[in-house]
């Protein structure tokens, strides 16, 4: 079970999410945040959605760190 602010999402999940993202045909531009929650858990599931999008679609991200 995930645990709450510490739990990266399931790979399942993220390819869940990528494979909706990817089908909207009229999609320009979508911004998918990621909390960085305790140990920077949402930079790695980011990461891993820059994998999981088609090129074109996972061209650029931004990654900021909280203050």
């Amino acid at each position: 079970m995930p645990e709450l602010y510490t739990s990266a999402y399931s790979p399942e999940f993220l390819q869940r999410i990528a494979t909706e993202v990817a089908a909207i045909p009229t999609l320009m531009q979508a911004y998918l945040y990621f909390n960085n929650g305790i140990g920077g858990v949402g930079v790695a599931d980011a990461k891993v959605m820059q994998r999981l999008l088609p090129p074109g679609q996972a061209a650029s991200a931004v990654f900021q760190a909280a203050p």
